[in-house]
């Protein structure tokens, strides 16, 4: 067989390498169990959710037709097309194709700009959520490599895992004793990074009971891998259960705090009473520059507190 009578092998597996592609990403996306987000639990990731879906369709719409035409120019100009094919690469001047192939990329990105825009602020991190019911506080220092969280009007704090009840929106202050990390919970939205020296703030809200995942999805050393923790979305009488069986935990105060705060992996869940509730303010503060003063102390803390 002559070289022009071979078979087009290349555009061919192209092709069914493309396909294959979309059945198993649409297999996926349909069946939904293993991806968190496309099974969202909080108000957040449900609207996140929502603009996940609404961009890729969009998007869509400019990759679907490319797709088609490449495959289209392959099969058409391939070498062992026995038919003759007019191929003119100077060819210009066509306003419809020049239309079509600059308004719809256009278009799409006007309509993402608009819509990103919008929920940029919608979703904003820092926005707390309403819903008329009293929110949670919750504080959150990234230890390596634990999460503790620390619920300064409850009075207690815990280790690697957290609890919060339904249906009520959670605002977290985060900071972290360790290098810069970041906290998600996928099944409830936002991921927040967290550094030394400052706090940032995230709002939530869970919209179902169960048990979810959270995680630290910045590489912060050895113990990363198994930086994860449970999160427990809960009714409200098995929110003030536990409330009372943390409780009756072991104190935790700033000195109990700098044994925790060593590194450490697969520790475990741990309960706390919080005896020192300005321990938050105490590891955010340390890292703030005082000249002259140890930064790891607890009585710096009430010096510089004293300054301000």
């Amino acid at each position: 067989m002559t070289k022009r009578g071979k078979a087009p092998w290349g555009p061919v597996a192209g092709i069914v390498a493309v396909i294959l592609a979309i059945v198993v990403l649409g297999v996926l996306l349909l069946s939904g169990k293993s991806i968190d987000i496309l099974q969202p639990a909080g108000v957040i990731a449900s609207q996140q959710k929502d603009l996940l879906i609404f961009t890729v369709v969009l998007t869509m719409f400019a990759v679907v037709p490319v797709f088609i035409l490449l495959f289209m120019a392959a099969w058409k100009f391939r070498e062992g097309n026995p038919k003759k094919t007019k191929y003119s690469p100077d060819d210009e001047g066509n306003r419809t194709l020049e239309l079509i192939w600059w308004g719809i990329p256009l278009t799409i990105i006007t309509i993402l700009g608009i819509v990103t825009w919008v929920t940029t602020h919608q979703l904003d991190p820092f926005r707390e959520l309403d819903n008329g019911k009293e929110p949670v506080r919750v504080q959150v220092i990234s230890l390596d490599w634990k999460w503790l969280f620390i619920y300064p009007d409850q009075g207690i704090a815990s280790v690697n895992e957290l609890y919060i009840p339904v249906n009520r929106p959670i605002n977290f202050t985060l900071t972290a004793d360790s290098p810069m990390s970041a906290m998600w919970i996928p099944k409830l939205g936002s991921q927040i990074y967290v550094m030394k020296g400052m706090s940032t703030k995230l709002s939530l809200m869970s919209s179902e009971t169960g048990v979810f995942k959270g995680s630290n999805t910045n590489i912060t050393g050895k113990g990363y891998s198994d930086m994860y923790f449970k999160v427990h979305s809960v009714n409200e009488s098995s929110w003030q259960d536990w409330i009372k069986k943390a409780e009756k935990a072991e104190p935790l105060n700033y000195k109990q705090y700098q044994e925790l705060a060593k590194p450490s992996r697969n520790i475990g869940i741990k309960l706390f009473a919080l005896e020192d509730k300005e321990l938050f303010d105490k590891v955010v503060m340390k890292y703030v520059s005082s000249s002259g003063m140890d930064h790891n102390t607890d009585s710096n803390y009430e010096a510089r507190k004293g300054s301000h």
